[in-house]
């Protein structure tokens, strides 16, 4: 079971332990960061309002393996990112399906939001199939590219909404 604890400045060694490299920067971040990541980039992203930050906490083992964060710019709206499971030793586990459930039950039951939507990457299978086993499901959205290293890379927008019962 994961459980999410607030993200704090005691979380961001770990954090930039877990970003090894510039690709693995961008495919958690997006370019919201520079490589290397640092703490004066992570003290300044948790400045900013509308944003819930998390670490993804392993009970019972108390172990954080990952992080993620919903932000809120509209009623009802929430957009996921930055998901990772960070920890390799945790990886391929089904962990980050768990960790992303955990996260639509934050955003659906605490901050009350409607719909969910996160960005990937369309080259990353793993991750995609990962979010549709969630639920999420890929929406028509307008064409965004991130260029790494002379590649294009496709985003690709998906959603989840609330259930009503």
């Amino acid at each position: 079971m994961i459980k999410l604890e607030p993200f704090s400045s005691e979380d961001f060694q770990r954090l930039i332990s877990w970003v090894t490299d510039a690709k693995i920067l961008v495919q958690f971040a997006g370019t919201k960061f520079k490589y290397p990541l640092s703490t004066d980039q992570l003290v300044a992203h948790l400045n900013e309002s509308k944003r819930h930050v998390f670490k993804g906490v392993l009970i019972p083992e108390n172990n954080v393996i990952g992080h993620a964060e919903i932000q809120v710019d509209e009623p009802g709206i929430g957009l996921i990112s930055r998901v990772i499971i960070g920890d390799p030793n945790y990886r391929g586990k089904g962990l980050g399906k768990e960790l992303l459930s955990t996260v639509c039950k934050k955003g659906f039951e605490e901050l009350n939001l409607q719909q969910l939507d996160l960005n990937v990457y369309d080259w990353n299978h793993q991750a995609i199939h990962c979010y549709r086993q969630v639920g999420f499901e890929v929406i028509p959205f307008k064409k965004r590219i991130t260029i790494f290293n002379g590649e294009e890379w496709n985003v690709l927008r998906m959603r989840i909404s609330k259930k009503l019962n």
